[in-house]
Parts: C-alpha cells; sequence; structure tokens
C-alpha cells in the first residue's frame, strides 16, 4: 500500500520594505510545512534573507508550477505570525490644499 503525500503549494507578496504593513507586487510559490490560510502573514526566505509575506493564495495547484522551478521551492517552514507581531500599514498623511 503506498501513501500518496500532498504539497501544500502556496503563493505569498512580500511585505514593502518602505512602507510596513503593506504587501504587494508578484506573488511567489513556496510549499508550506504548516496549514496556512488566505490573510496570513509569515517569515519566508528568499535568496537575499528572510522577509515577511502574505498569503494571497492556498492549495496552489501542482500543475501550474513551472517543473523547473519545483525542485527549487523554498519552505514556509512555521505558522502565521500572531496578530500582535505583525506590521499595521501607517495611516496616510492628509494633506490639505487652498486654491487661490
Amino acid at each position: 500500500m503506498s501513501t500518496i503525500i500532498k504539497t501544500n503549494y502556496v503563493a505569498v507578496q512580500f511585505a514593502d520594505r518602505s512602507q510596513p504593513g503593506i504587501y504587494s507586487g508578484r506573488e511567489y510559490t513556496y510549499i508550506a510545512d504548516k496549514r496556512l490560510a488566505v490573510g496570513d502573514i509569515v517569515y519566508a526566505d528568499t535568496r537575499l534573507g528572510g522577509t515577511l509575506a502574505k498569503v494571497v493564495a492556498v492549495n496552489v495547484q501542482e500543475h501550474t508550477i513551472d517543473p523547473k522551478i519545483r525542485p527549487l521551492l523554498k519552505h514556509i517552514t512555521d505558522g502565521p505570525l500572531p496578530p500582535d507581531k505583525v506590521p499595521q500599514p501607517r495611516p496616510q498623511a492628509v494633506t490639505q490644499m487652498t486654491l487661490g
């Protein structure tokens, strides 16, 4: 009897380094070792070091991932950060203009 191991692929967007609490840009695929949900903030290793990332998709289908990069995918080994450890976006400054 063989056991089928399901790999849990997730897509994340990285934190904006200049704007804490903002996650944007291209989506990157990782292998999640723990159960994650859309919206979770996680710590993700990159080739330039670790960073915070927001989970934007779970259960990404394996056939949508380029077979050449599958062996290179990094793992997210921990679960989501607790809410009190997640940076919050800074409120935008309001500028009032006068015409005259």
